[in-house]
């Protein structure tokens, strides 16, 4: 009986996410590892191989941002390594990945990065509206809004963007 779980969690000392089998702390302990994996892959250069290690860790950690995350940043660098046949499946995911992020994320680093990723994408695609909009929510110092736009126009705008980024 659901109405059981607080006084069972006050009378054994533990939280309900105990008593309901949820170790908190032993997945994320198991997210780091994967994570970590597929990146010291990556580091040593087999990046088709971590996009691969990322996408299973996903499927055993959907929900996980850190590893969406790498999934995109993998993707959006190393694309062009993969199966021509998956490319644009991968693409099209890692992109949904960064907009979840974007909408749900609270990390200030993995959204920050997101955010960066997701605009430049947006440009790459032809989708300078979205673009745009990513770049005016730009919250850190890592890259801002200036920056951005520096990156996903041209021409006059695009100085202008630079030049006061500069000033």
């Amino acid at each position: 009986d659901i109405s059981l779980l607080a006084p069972l969690a006050h009378i054994f000392d533990v939280s309900a996410d105990v008593i309901l089998g949820i170790d908190i702390d032993s997945k994320q302990t198991q997210i780091d590892a994967l994570y970590e994996e597929a990146y010291a892959v990556a580091a040593s250069g087999e990046h088709v191989r971590a996009i691969a290690l990322a996408d299973a860790a996903l499927t055993k950690f959907p929900s996980s941002y850190k590893l969406m995350d790498f999934y995109a940043n993998e993707i959006w660098l190393y694309n062009d390594q993969c199966d021509e046949a998956v490319r644009e499946m991968q693409k099209e995911r890692a992109l949904s990945y960064l907009e979840r992020i974007i909408g749900e994320c609270t990390d200030y680093e993995i959204r920050n990065n997101s955010l960066i990723m997701a605009g430049l994408w947006y440009h790459d695609l032809g989708r300078n509206v979205d673009a745009e909009r990513i770049a005016a929510t730009q919250e850190g110092i890592h890259f801002t809004y200036g920056e951005l736009m520096g990156k996903i126009t041209r021409g006059r705008r695009q100085f202008e963007y630079l030049r006061d980024e500069t000033v």
